[in-house]
């Protein structure tokens, strides 16, 4: 089922489809029987559902580009990675260290940073994690690039800055505990978030502000700074849970 699930299409691990498979069967106890009988609707029901989890998570977001363009929301920022950095970092300071998780090809944006930091980048796509681990060693970037799954990852690396770039919406599947869990886990002195401010059909959202989110960092007494670029509004989060 797993094999079924991914198709051709999905490079992820086994382990992670498997973590979605699961969460579907606890609330559909009742499949778990069809599993063993891959000619039923039922088993192609629940291999259509688990795939599309999936693709909310990664398919969305992806072409047949190479580089920053194959990745649809690294090229969305093209336009303006210059100005983001500046704005992020006039906040922050420039960082010495950077998490990345859900970096997608985000990581390949590192010559527009004019930074000298230290790079931890994680993602589900292990096409994504070979280019960024191919343009680490080409650019002799210190840090690291690895498949993970972020819903189960226990811990990730003290940083200056952590970039949740339109991560926190295709986590979270199952209201927004997985979004809370996460920034509950980071150890960055900043944490940046973003949201996208469009559909998955390209279409402007009529409500794009994330109340929920806003809601929640202030309930954990966190202060933060907005602002929004092109299709994408992005918190920068001062963490003051390390203090």
């Amino acid at each position: 089922m797993i094999e079924d699930i991914k198709g051709k299409k999905y490079k992820v691990p086994d382990k992670f489809v498997k973590y979605l498979l699961d969460y579907y069967l606890k609330r559909n106890n009742s499949m778990r029987k069809f599993l063993d009988k891959p000619k039923s609707k039922k088993y192609k029901k629940i291999v259509r559902a688990v795939r599309g989890m999936l693709h909310k998570i990664t398919g969305a977001y992806f072409s047949k580009k190479r580089g920053l363009e194959k990745h649809a929301s690294s090229r969305e920022r093209m336009e303006f990675y210059n100005a983001l950095y500046k704005k992020i970092f006039k906040i922050t300071g420039k960082p010495k260290s950077i998490l990345d998780l859900g970096c997608g090809l985000n990581p390949l944006s590192y010559g527009l940073m004019d930074v000298n930091a230290k790079y931890y980048a994680y993602d589900l796509d292990e096409m994504n994690i070979d280019e960024v681990k191919q343009y680490f060693i080409k650019n002799k970037i210190e840090g690291k690039a690895e498949v993970a799954n972020l819903l189960e990852e226990k811990t990730f690396e003290k940083t200056d800055i952590a970039f949740l770039f339109k991560l926190l919406d295709i986590i979270d599947f199952k209201g927004h505990k997985n979004a809370e869990e996460l920034i509950r886990k980071l150890k960055s002195d900043w944490i940046v978030v973003s949201f996208s401010t469009l559909t998955l059909g390209r279409r402007r959202m009529s409500h794009p502000r994330r109340g929920w989110f806003e809601v929640m960092i202030e309930r954990l007494r966190l202060s933060y700074t907005k602002f929004s670029e092109k299709n994408e509004v992005f918190y920068v989060i001062r963490n003051t849970q390390l203090l």
